[in-house]
């Protein structure tokens, strides 16, 4: 929805960002104050440094994710964008003491490889003129850096930066989703206004937008809120580097809106890809489904031999057997009959 809400009504997509921050301010505002829900937590004083932290890494995150788009084809961005679940499973373990599943490695190289399938980068998959891109200087002050090299670095800072939001989140269980909301939408707005402030961008006003587009922006406000929400919510209550890896399925969607918005149509190396992510989303699961039943099995034998040790230390007797039926009372009396 940004990439068509920008075509249609010709602003740039931090400014478009930027409105959908506000709009993101007011919706969060109007929640917390209905669910009654302030602004820090009571019962937890410290908690304020993981949501501030949250909010700090996923400002970050969401920039210099539009950075990347803008300085390198959409498809090396989004490959070296969603290098994320890596970083986060690293830092899960070594900061959260989050157990490894078995199937995480796998998971990983499936999720990455699939997609760098899907987008098909052009340092894996090469240009089809053959010819090397010539190098494009963008300025940073007193430094100038090629606008590929710049890309390539900006996208894996945003990795590095969406995988930070994972452990602090879980950090944060106590905070309501909201909470976590309302301080990445104040760090996504000064992130913005910095950015805009550094930059020779400037915004467009907001006129003659056809009723097309106010529809598109409308649904990526709503839809980049009810997403915020989800993912503090869900974050909170699963491991990091299995929510990491779930969360890089984003790639799957972002293709099948592409193919029907715009009319692409799939390759052989695009399904392939997405059956990699998909087939990662699955071992994850399944394994996640049999640890739960093998706990369940686990916590049941024990309890059922911690009442057997406690009848027998006492002494009780056993539970009582249900009384025969009146056609085993009658087999009885004819085996004492014979007998």
């Amino acid at each position: 929805m940004l990439k068509l809400a920008s075509t249609d009504s010709r602003m740039p997509a931090t400014q478009l960002a930027l409105i959908r921050v506000l709009f993101q301010a007011v919706f969060c505002t109007v929640g917390m104050v209905l669910r009654r829900v302030p602004i820090l937590p009571r019962q937890h004083r410290n908690i304020w440094v993981y949501i501030g932290g949250r909010g700090f890494f996923g400002g970050l995150a969401m920039l210099l994710g539009i950075g990347a788009i803008m300085l390198l084809p959409l498809g090396d961005a989004q490959a070296l964008s969603d290098l994320y679940p890596v970083f986060a499973a690293v830092l899960a373990r070594v900061w959260l003491q989050e157990p490894l599943q078995a199937a995480l490695p796998f998971a990983l190289v499936l999720s990455i490889g699939g997609s760098m399938l899907i987008s098909q980068p052009a340092f894996l998959f090469g240009r089809s003129s053959g010819a090397a891109a010539p190098c494009i200087p963008v300025a940073m002050g007193p430094f100038s850096l090629c606008k590929e090299t710049l890309g390539y670095a900006t996208a894996v800072l945003t990795s590095l930066a969406m995988a930070v939001c994972y452990p602090l989140v879980r950090k944060a269980t106590a905070a309501h989703p909201l909470q976590l909301v309302a301080a990445l939408t104040l760090f996504q707005a000064l992130w913005t206004v910095v950015y805009v402030l550094l930059s020779s961008e400037r915004f467009l006003p907001p006129s003659d937008l056809s009723p097309h587009a106010v529809c598109l922006i409308g649904g990526m406000v709503c839809c980049v809120f009810t997403y915020q929400v989800a993912f503090s919510r869900g974050t909170q209550l699963i491991p990091a580097g299995l929510g990491s890896v779930l969360a890089s399925t984003d790639v799957v969607w972002a293709y099948v809106y592409q193919t029907f918005a715009f009319g692409q149509a799939p390759g052989l190396l695009n399904l392939a890809g997405m059956g990699c992510v998909l087939l990662a989303v699955t071992l994850l699961g399944a394994e996640k489904v049999l640890r739960a039943l093998r706990s369940e099995e686990a916590q049941h034998s024990s309890h059922l031999a911690g009442a057997g040790r406690g009848r027998c230390e006492t002494g009780a007797p056993g539970p009582a057997l249900p009384p025969a039926s009146p056609q085993g009372q009658l087999k009885g009396v004819a085996l004492l009959e014979g007998a």
